[in-house]
C-alpha cells in the first residue's frame, strides 16, 4: 500500500516560470502582477469546483480585487484541479501562480526538492470522511482484507493511512488510487468498500443513496493529523520576485475571515450555493477554525505531523525544514 504512494509523491515535476512571472513587476510599479488560483476538486454532486474557503469568500464579496491591487497584484482567475498533486503541477508549468492545497502535496514538494514556498498555512479546518456502504462496512474494522479508494499524494489517502493505524488497520485494508470523481461509482460498483470523501460530495451521496453510510469524520480523530490545514503554495522564483505576496494574500485572507467571522449564516449562504448543500447542512459540515497570522502555528503541528507519520510509515524517505518553506 504505501510503497505505490511513494512511487506517486515521489514523481517530481519540472519548474518552468510563466509568462506572467517573466513580465511580473515588485509591488507598487505600474503593471500590476496577474495572480490565477489553483485548488483542488471540491465541489458538490453536480456542482464545479470553486474556493469556498475565507479567500473565495472574499473574493465573492468583491473585497479581494481592491486589496490585491493596493499590493500591486490583480486577481486572475481560479482553476479547479482533480486534485491537489495536478494544482501543484499546474503550479510548476505556470498555468497558476498560487497553488491552495492541502499541507500534504503542499509540503511533499520540499521533500521532492521542487522549488515552493508556503505564503500562508491556515488552521486545521479540513474534515474528509470515510464512506462505506452499509452491506461492505458497519465501522472501520470492517474494512478489513477490503479496500478504500482516495487519491494517492493527497491529504485523502494520508486521512486514509491515519485513521486505518490509529484502528489497527493499516496492514489489512487495500488502498486504491481514486481521484474524486471516481470515487462514487467505484462505490457503487463494488470495486471498493469504502472511499474518501470532502463533506460536500458524502452528503451528496447520503441524499441519493440509503445504502451508503459514514465511519470515520476526520474531525473525530487526531486534531493534528487527521484534520487537514489549507497551504497556499507559489514558486520560489514567484516568492523571491514578489516580496509583497504573502502580505497581499494575508489580508485577502483577514478580511475573509472577518466577514464570516461577523456574519456566519451569510457566509453559509454563499457556501450552499458553491457547493448545493443547503445552508443548515453547510453549518454542519464546515469548521469555522481559523488562522490569526499568515503562518497558523497549529497548522504547522499539522504539517510536522505528517511528515512524521509519513516517515515512520514509510511513504516519504526523508524529512524537509519547513521553517525554511514558509514566508517570514
Amino acid at each position: 500500500m504505501t510503497a505505490i504512494l511513494a512511487s506517486v509523491i515521489a514523481a517530481a515535476v519540472h519548474s518552468s516560470p510563466s509568462p506572467a512571472q517573466e513580465a511580473g513587476k515588485p509591488a507598487g510599479q505600474a503593471a500590476p502582477v496577474e495572480l490565477n488560483f489553483g485548488f483542488p476538486w471540491n465541489g458538490g454532486v453536480g456542482f464545479p469546483p470553486a474556493l469556498t474557503d475565507a479567500t473565495g469568500y472574499a473574493i465573492h464579496l468583491g473585497l479581494a480585487g481592491p486589496i490585491l491591487e493596493a499590493h500591486g497584484f490583480k486577481l486572475g482567475r481560479q482553476i479547479g484541479f482533480n486534485t491537489g498533486p495536478l494544482a501543484l503541477a499546474g503550479l510548476q508549468s505556470g498555468e497558476i501562480q498560487l497553488a491552495q492545497t492541502g499541507e500534504t502535496p503542499a509540503v511533499l514538494t520540499v521533500v521532492n526538492g521542487q522549488a515552493t514556498r508556503a505564503v500562508t498555512i491556515g488552521a486545521p479546518a479540513g474534515d474528509l470522511w470515510i464512506v462505506a456502504r452499509k452491506s461492505e462496512a458497519g465501522k472501520l474494522e470492517d474494512l478489513a482484507g477490503k479496500s478504500i479508494g482516495a487519491a494517492f499524494g493527497s491529504n485523502f489517502d494520508k486521512f486514509a493511512l491515519a485513521a486505518l493505524k490509529r484502528t489497527g488497520q493499516q496492514d489489512k485494508v487495500k488502498l486504491v488510487n481514486l481521484s474524486p470523481s471516481e470515487t462514487y461509482p467505484a462505490l457503487q460498483s463494488g470495486g471498493v468498500a469504502a472511499v474518501v470523501a470532502s463533506p460536500p460530495q458524502a452528503v451528496g451521496w447520503l441524499r441519493k443513496d440509503k445504502d451508503v453510510h459514514i465511519i470515520a469524520r476526520a474531525r473525530e480523530g487526531d486534531p493534528t493529523l487527521e484534520l487537514s490545514a489549507s497551504v497556499v503554495v507559489t514558486t520560489e522564483d514567484f516568492a523571491v520576485r514578489n516580496p509583497g505576496l504573502q502580505k497581499a494574500l494575508w489580508e485577502v485572507q483577514k478580511a475573509g475571515i472577518a466577514e464570516i467571522r461577523r456574519d456566519p449564516q451569510k457566509y453559509y449562504t454563499f457556501y450552499s450555493q458553491k457547493t448545493g448543500l443547503s445552508p443548515e447542512e453547510s453549518s454542519t459540515v464546515v469548521l469555522l477554525n481559523f488562522a490569526d497570522a499568515p503562518i497558523a502555528p497549529d497548522g504547522l503541528k499539522v504539517i510536522r505531523s505528517s511528515l512524521a507519520f509519513l516517515t515512520d510509515t514509510g511513504v516519504i524517505k526523508r524529512s524537509a525544514d519547513v521553517d525554511a518553506w514558509t514566508l517570514k
